[in-house]
């Protein structure tokens, strides 16, 4: 059995679930997945994770109103928001309701080590943004 934070995956494409969950458990232990927003609320209640790696676009409830309400009830688990949305207002706006911090979808396949170092307390991480001229993605590094 994986030890390690206990993580909840919410995004509306079940293989993007599917391949984290691949890519995390050596590191930690998946309690669910979910794909719409209007379920994470339960799913959060029943499965009580240490985290939640959370698409900001998502059918229903969106990451940021989920992590609002999740804030507002009291539910504090480590948020991070999974995003393909490189705009500075998404990242201020997911910071500014509770997240923790943030991966774009168009980054190289994120570190697992600097994902789950950003599960425990600890300062905002955010994935660099891949460039658009099709040159190789920028490296990874770790919040300082």
């Amino acid at each position: 059995m994986t030890t390690g934070p206990r993580l909840l995956l919410v995004d509306d494409h079940p293989m993007v679930c599917q391949g984290l969950r691949m890519l995390l458990e050596p590191w930690c232990q998946v309690v669910g997945m979910v794909h719409h927003g209007n379920d994470v609320m339960a799913m959060v209640t029943r499965t009580r994770p240490d985290a939640i790696l959370l698409d900001l676009s998502l059918p229903g409830k969106n990451g940021i109103t989920i992590t609002k309400e999740l804030r507002a009830e009291g539910i504090l688990p480590r948020i991070l928001i999974v995003t393909m949305h490189a705009e500075r207002v998404y990242v201020d706006e997911a910071l500014n309701a509770g997240a923790h911090g943030l991966i774009l979808k168009t980054a190289s396949a994120p570190d697992p080590r600097i994902v789950i170092r950003a599960l425990p307390p600890g300062p905002p991480a955010v994935t660099p943004r891949r460039p658009r001229t099709g040159s190789p993605p920028a490296p990874l590094r770790e919040p300082r």
